[in-house]
């Protein structure tokens, strides 16, 4: 994880432009494969920070996705163990479970 932080849009943004066109081909998701994996490193930071997160605030936070979209990628990220956590869908809020995978 860089500097155990979020990576901020500006910084994704100043980093894309850097890239070649077919750097930047959008994925199936919406997505280009930085912003995928800007995404999930973000959610990863976040859950370091916060024991619970609204979806709405999430989606704010991560600067790159909407509220269903941060759902969407959490429960992906739960489902492959890539994150702890686990999703009220009444309440839309995602809960992060401590992991006792080492962090690098």
């Amino acid at each position: 994880m860089y500097l155990n932080r979020i990576v901020q849009k500006r910084e994704l943004e100043q980093f894309e432009s850097s890239l070649a066109d077919h750097q930047k081909a959008i994925m199936a998701d919406g997505l280009t494969i930085v912003e995928r994996g800007v995404l999930e490193h973000n959610m990863v930071a976040v859950s370091h920070l916060y024991t619970s997160i609204y979806f709405t605030q999430l989606g704010e936070l991560l600067g790159v996705v909407d509220a269903m979209k941060a759902e969407k990628v959490a429960a992906k990220m739960i489902s492959d163990g890539s994150m702890s956590g686990s999703i009220d869908e009444v309440e839309g809020i995602l809960r992060f479970h401590p992991s006792k995978a080492k962090v690098e």
